[in-house]
């Protein structure tokens, strides 16, 4: 039974992980970080760093694989996101004024894990799990020719918002493949680490106004997708010092990825954006067999990546995609999970789940940010598990972003104020089984 778990494990996961590299990015919900990995987590506001229930602790916490058992598991997310921006009071009495929303609202993430418990001190797994988030398509006649060229007077809409010619967008898509291996030191205690193997796929079009100020204009905007591959590690610690109480911890070093050598000219360094470090502890606590609750706390560095951090100040001196050049200006967050589970071991178990984060976004560098609007910081979560057959399970959730919006001055020419607005709702559901 147990052989013939791991065969249909690799199967799915090669299934998996084509549907990773072809899902649409938009579960921002910590920064581009999703606000969970797994059904389970999704369903508690993503807390997991002191669960040991499912098989994901490659993406939440490697310790945790110590004790999960044989476990296969898949799920499939469609988010809904409704991302738009808005510009107001801009010179010419308003010319370059609009309020848009972006195109494309469905997108589907798939994940899946597999755990194996060797003995009765060490287990190994597998996680495929995605980020995303940035992810927008904005139309093509938002602005007259008039507001991006001097020289016409023509109010004909042909330019998008950033006064390029086309749709303006980018997409997004990261995924993570986390081989998991974990070793109990006493029978209270464990540790485990997962290397991290990182793809993530880049496409962004509509910016070729900003060739002038990129120092490589033709690797700038409108190249199609990109691929970079890179490499991280994620370590965890998990203690239980009584049958009612649990703790976690883990560290992510940053993944190192390739540069996208397509967009040399966007990306600071020459085309880099590598995944930022992150790192959390969790706390769970039993106060009676019908109850679990949990908590985490978890800080992701984007302002330690250059792409994602350095502040957005474009100009001939400071181009796009030079050394230590302009960014998204984004700030690190942290992020406030809770969670509780009732009925955890019975054949129905519920679940509610609370997230918030700091805001990603700074006022200063909201107009870079119109392309990936990810202003959302609080959102509520329900789930459950129906177990059924011989260690068969349904693991579902649902989540809603609260709406949120963020408004700064424009960078642009035009002068103004910008506003990001931003909300979501997923759906989630997925088939596990234990052997």
């Amino acid at each position: 039974m147990a052989m013939r778990g791991s065969r249909t494990a690799l199967l799915c996961a090669a299934v998996t992980g084509a549907g990773l590299l072809t899902a649409g990015a938009a579960n921002a919900a910590d920064g581009y970080f999703a606000h969970g990995y797994g059904m389970q987590a999704a369903g508690r506001g993503g807390a997991a760093i002191a669960f040991t229930s499912d098989a994901f602790g490659g993406a939440n916490n490697p310790a945790t694989i110590a004790w999960v058992g044989n476990r296969f598991e898949v799920g499939l997310s469609v988010l809904q996101g409704i991302r738009g921006a808005k510009r107001e009071g801009s010179v010419g009495g308003g010319i370059a004024d609009y309020n848009e929303t972006s195109d494309r609202h469905y997108f589907e993430v798939p994940e899946m894990a597999f755990s194996r418990q060797v003995s009765d001190r060490y287990g190994w797994g597998v996680a495929m799990y995605a980020n995303g988030g940035m992810n927008t398509t904005y139309h093509d006649n938002t602005l007259p020719e008039a507001a991006c060229d001097p020289s016409s007077t023509s109010m004909e809409r042909n330019r998008n918002a950033f006064c390029g010619t086309g749709r303006l967008g980018l997409n997004l898509m990261q995924v993570i493949i986390a081989p998991t291996f974990a070793y109990k030191l006493t029978p209270k205690m464990s540790v485990g680490i997962a290397p991290l193997f990182g793809v993530q796929a880049w496409k962004l079009y509509g910016l070729d106004s900003f060739k002038p100020l990129s120092s490589a204009p033709d690797s700038l905007t409108n190249r199609g997708n990109d691929f970079a591959f890179g490499y991280g590690a994620r370590v965890g610690y998990y203690y239980r010092p009584l049958p009612w109480l649990n703790l976690g911890a883990q560290y992510s070093t940053r993944v190192y990825m390739t540069p996208f050598s397509r967009y040399k000219g966007l990306f600071a360094d020459a085309g880099r954006f590598d995944i930022p470090q992150n790192y959390g502890v969790g706390i769970m606590v039993s106060p009676v067999p019908e109850l679990r609750i949990g908590l985490d706390w978890q800080r992701i560095d984007y302002s330690k990546v250059a792409s994602n951090g350095n502040l957005p100040n474009v100009s001939p001196a400071n181009l796009l995609g030079s050394h230590d050049g302009p960014g998204f200006h984004w700030s690190s967050v942290n992020a406030y999970k809770f969670g509780i589970e009732a009925w955890p071991e019975s054949r129905v178990t519920l679940r509610f789940g609370y997230n918030h984060s700091t805001q990603v976004i700074n006022r200063d560098a909201v107009t870079f940010n119109i392309l990936a609007p990810g202003v959302a910081q609080d959102h509520v979560t329900v789930g459950f598990t129906w177990r059924f057959g011989k260690g068969s399970e349904i693991n579902g959730y649902y989540l809603r972003w609260f709406s949120h919006s963020l408004a700064g001055p424009s960078i642009l020419p035009f002068g103004g104020t910008e506003t990001l607005r931003m909300h979501m709702n997923a759906l989630g559901v997925g088939y596990a089984v234990s052997f």
